[in-house]
């Protein structure tokens, strides 16, 4: 849940502040909105993950159904012809690298869960911190009024909340940091896996996985448009 505030600025005292003299309260406002909409989209973000995670460990049950089956055609093959047994085997050869390349699938959809879920973690705390700039804008505009009940207001207060809440966002930083890292190399090794399976499973798998866009700060789900698996290859 948001930031619950202990101690609001007082509302009657914040009428009495000119509409000239607001464009503080209302810049804080504007990136507290931000900050909502930016935390609405990362739970967005982790539920799709989720469903992703979902979808590929059904994928790994398909892919385990079928290794087997590739198994027991080879047994059936070595008694026919040594082309006929070549060809099976050359099927079960195929069938292990698509397992090896779900497993490596299913791990970083994992770390991708995880990731997602610091992500929304951090943005929570930022819309927090954004609450509490709020307050401290509103404090400061009150402070500044002609009015003795206006001098009881201490902005100091404030102040030490959004300290506080910085001191939040950065130790959320660093968690998404240190989970990031791992999930991108969870991902190198799924892309590694993905460009020596059949091409046939890449056509198969296309709707699997949803686009990845990467920037400085990680990488997002663009939305739920599916991409071919291992296209960069």
């Amino acid at each position: 849940m948001p930031w619950q505030r202990q101690r609001d600025v007082d509302r009657d005292l914040v009428a009495h502040v000119a509409d000239s003299d607001r464009s503080g309260i209302e810049e804080a406002r504007a990136a507290r909105n931000q900050a909502a909409d930016a935390w609405d989209a990362a739970k967005r973000n982790t539920e799709i993950a989720k469903d992703q995670l979902s979808l590929a460990r059904k994928e790994a049950d398909v892919a385990e159904a079928e290794l087997d089956m590739s198994l027991a055609a080879v047994k059936m093959a070595e008694k026919g012809t040594t082309e006929e047994l070549a060809k099976a085997k050359e099927a079960q050869h195929e069938h292990e690298l698509i397992e090896k390349c779900v497993e490596e699938r299913i791990e970083w959809r994992e770390l991708d869960v995880e990731r997602s879920k610091a992500r929304a973690e951090l943005s929570e705390r930022r819309l927090e911190l954004t609450e509490a700039q709020v307050e401290l804008a509103r404090a400061q505009a009150v402070r500044a009024l002609d009015r003795p009940e206006a001098k009881q207001v201490d902005v100091g207060d404030y102040e030490y909340a959004v300290r506080k809440h910085e001191k939040a966002v950065a130790m959320a930083e660093l968690e998404v940091d240190a989970v990031e890292r791992e999930a991108r190399l969870a991902h190198e090794k799924f892309e590694r896996a993905v460009g020596v399976v059949p091409a046939s499973y890449r056509t198969r798998s296309a709707n699997l996985d949803t686009e990845v866009v990467y920037k400085d700060d990680g990488y997002e789900p663009a939305d739920r448009r599916a991409t071919t698996l291992g296209s960069k290859n």
